[in-house]
């Protein structure tokens, strides 16, 4: 732990002189405290206190030679924190507050008279005798606590300004005034920021997921797409892409034909408003790369300029059908005149 002595840093009771009959009285110079920079040997002599200023001693100076004690006192300006508890509104936590006085020795044989060591608990009993600030504080809740620091640093000026502590000897002036967050808030603090953070990462990670999701889709809504995304992420090579688009492409190109069969089969051609001959003529060339009516007998040459349903199975052949109108009339006429 820190050494907290101030302003006296050490005492230590002296022996009686050596005697000699050649040099007389003399006390050994090893016998007194080390010396540190910014000190002063305090000599306690027939009941009063004598300093000597910094200086090499011989151990001849009269008041080293009738000493009864000496004590090291630190004569430089120091800042001195006290720390204060004050209660809040919450039974839970309680307001930690450090003070700061900058506190400078004036009268060092005073400070070596009364004996103090640690002026600390002195001006922490001086500000709790401050029961307006303990009252302020304790109408606050924790969670105020940058208005309980802007109460607490008024409060305490005020206090000082108008009962300003006094030890002798030494001339003592408010430095700073801190109060710290209590541990309940500093806690709950983290765990919201710790939360927060981890709460805007999860959202961007389902953000990012949700548009893979989108993106996905729209790449998957078609063959070509989907295909596409799988060979950009190699998957599958461009030659069995290929491969998948002739395939497809066959295979429905071939169902367009076992479709106008079936139709042509089932004498429904008239009720379809298309010319279903070059329909079939391209589906066959698109899948076979040759001309379809030179390789499809039922259909005819090419040379012919036959009607669409001539050269598929239908109603020119089936004798189910009932003849056009006109037709029956001149049949009806030539039964009639014969």
């Amino acid at each position: 732990m820190p050494n907290t002595a101030y302003p006296v840093l050490q005492e230590k009771i002296l022996q009686n002189p050596a005697r000699s009959l050649l040099r007389g009285t003399r006390r050994a110079p090893t016998e007194l405290p080390e010396q540190q920079p910014g000190t002063v040997l305090v000599f306690e002599v027939n009941g009063s206190y004598r300093a000597l200023g910094r200086q090499r001693l011989t151990g001849r100076e009269p008041e080293v030679i009738g000493a009864l004690s000496v004590s090291v006192v630190n004569t430089r300006p120091t800042l001195v924190e006290v720390y204060l508890k004050a209660p809040s509104a919450s039974a839970a936590d309680d307001f930690d507050i450090r003070i700061g006085f900058r506190c400078q020795v004036h009268s060092p044989e005073a400070v070596a008279e009364y004996g103090l060591h640690d002026i600390g608990p002195m001006l922490q009993r001086h500000l709790a005798k401050d029961t307006a600030l303990l009252a302020k504080c304790a109408a606050k809740h924790t969670k105020d606590i940058a208005e309980v620091r802007i109460v607490a640093n008024a409060q305490i000026a005020a206090y000082c300004k108008v009962r300003p502590p006094s030890i002798m000897g030494i001339q003592i002036d408010l430095e700073c005034v801190e109060v710290f967050t209590p541990r309940g808030e500093r806690d709950f603090a983290k765990v919201m920021k710790k939360t927060e953070r981890e709460h805007v990462i999860d959202r961007l990670r389902r953000m990012g997921e949700s548009e893979a999701v989108e993106y996905l889709k729209q790449m998957l809504a078609s063959s070509e797409a989907a295909r596409a995304l799988a060979v950009s992420r190699d998957d599958i090579d461009a030659g069995e892409a290929a491969r998948q688009v002739a395939e497809q492409e066959a295979t429905h190109l071939s169902g367009m034909i076992d479709l106008i069969k079936v139709m042509a089969e089932s004498d429904r051609m008239d009720r379809v408003p298309l010319d279903i001959q070059r329909l079939y003529d391209s589906a066959m060339s698109a899948l076979t790369g040759n001309d379809a009516l030179l390789h499809n007998p039922a259909l005819g040459s090419t040379d012919q300029q036959a009607p669409v349903r001539s050269g598929l199975p239908g109603r020119d052949d089936d004798e189910r059908y009932v003849p056009d109108e006109d037709d029956l009339t001149d049949d009806l006429a030539d039964g009639g005149a014969a």
